[in-house]
């Protein structure tokens, strides 16, 4: 890369590496430091990347760069936690309404649902041919991870494992 000098140990462009940006993080030997990346944002339970950009819920769903700079609401009107974004889209539960729910990159903040009501939705993934759910209830209330295939519908949804408020899921 251009400018880049050695040691780079210090420069949060080049950082241990010629290339390597902290994006807005300092680099202190050679490593990139937290960065705070948005301030003044509420209720903040889920972040996601999706074709190179940073997207965060809450009130809607916001994107940003990935230093969190020119930041902007893409989706309004659900309260959206927990995210998940893949090379096409971002996944997000509405905890309000209970909604797993897929936002495929529209300019107009057109989403998908993907369920109906789910008492007690919590986190939410998806690999490229599934996407997976948790109830963060009691077993006997359905408590547990499910998953239903892409392109398909949460009444599709197959029990995983039965889990005592399960919240969170991943996909690796």
């Amino acid at each position: 890369p251009v400018n880049c000098k050695l040691p780079t140990d210090a420069d949060p462009h080049n950082c241990g590496q010629c290339g390597k940006n902290c994006l807005g993080g300092e680099c202190k030997a050679g490593k990139c430091q937290p960065a705070i990346i948005a301030r003044g944002v509420k209720d903040v339970i889920g972040v996601a990347i999706s074709q190179g950009k940073l997207y965060y819920g809450g009130e809607g769903v916001t994107e940003a760069d990935l230093d969190g700079k020119n930041a902007h609401r893409v989706v309004t009107g659900v309260a959206a936690t927990y995210l998940w974004g893949t090379d096409d889209a971002v996944f997000f539960t509405n905890v309000q309404g209970g909604f797993v729910t897929r936002w495929a990159h529209d300019p107009n903040g057109e989403t998908t649902k993907l369920s109906g009501n789910l008492n007690g939705l919590s986190g939410i993934a998806a690999s490229p041919t599934h996407v997976y759910y948790t109830l963060y209830v009691n077993p006997d209330q359905g408590g547990g991870i499910y998953r239903f295939p892409l392109g398909s519908s949460a009444d599709a949804a197959q029990k995983l494992k039965v889990w005592n408020h399960a919240e969170t899921v991943a996909w690796a």
